[in-house]
């Protein structure tokens, strides 16, 4: 460090120690008037203070309150009239309609399911059901483990399967494929239109359950799936 800067440094730090002020009228004690600042106020804040007080008077008569129900309201504009032709020319040239490509498929009921649930949206769903399999593998393990144990509780009968081959079992499952969303979803408006109080999987029974035949589901989706 160069000598010139070493003796200014000395000097800042003897005039800290000796408490040397530079500039007096800097450091002169200022008389701060408390009563001159009541002039701040303006006339929009008193009226603000005196519409609190009548707010807090009037919360206080049960009778106003009741009134303010019906002479309490005041509307402006309710609605802003506003036009889109201005900031949309030409939008209404064209006759209000369904577009050409709709009505080429009107009579064709599957090609207008796939025209509004595109295919590329089933793949995408496809996609998430399978990433949020894979995510949920622990848990669904110890579910399936802790419903093996209680039935084996009351049927000695029953398995209890390890937790890394029921682990196993869920990692081998086949991926999602988005045609079988399509047909789940078909089964579930099958289910919609003849509805009944029982559990989903007797869909899949083997043998006839009240009035739902064996094979409903079978014939299309395995149970596992």
């Amino acid at each position: 460090m160069p000598a010139d800067d070493i003796e200014a440094y000395a000097v800042i730090d003897l005039e800290e120690e000796e408490g040397y002020e530079t500039d007096s009228e800097y450091n002169e004690n200022v008389d701060i008037n408390i009563d001159a600042c009541d002039d701040i106020s303006s006339d929009e804040d008193e009226e603000a203070v005196s519409a609190d007080d009548e707010l807090l008077e009037m919360s206080q008569n049960k009778t106003q309150i009741k009134a303010v129900k019906h002479s309490g309201w005041r509307y402006g504009c309710l609605y802003t009239d506003t036009s889109s032709a201005q900031e949309y020319p030409g939008l209404y040239k064209t006759a209000p309609g369904p577009l050409e490509a709709v009505l080429a498929i009107a009579e064709l009921p599957i090609s207008l399911f796939f025209f509004f649930m595109s295919k590329r949206s089933w793949q995408h769903v496809a996609s998430e059901s399978n990433q949020y399999h894979d995510q949920m593998i622990t848990q669904r393990t110890t579910k399936i483990q802790t419903r093996q144990k209680v039935r084996r509780s009351k049927d000695s009968c029953v398995e209890v399967q390890a937790r890394k081959d029921i682990r196993q079992r869920l990692r081998e499952m086949k991926q999602i494929e988005p045609h079988e969303l399509i047909v789940a979803l078909g089964l579930m408006i099958a289910r919609m239109m003849c509805p009944h109080k029982t559990q989903l999987s007797y869909h899949w029974a083997m043998t006839s359950v009240g009035a739902i035949p064996r094979g409903t589901f079978g014939q299309f989706m395995p149970r596992n799936r």
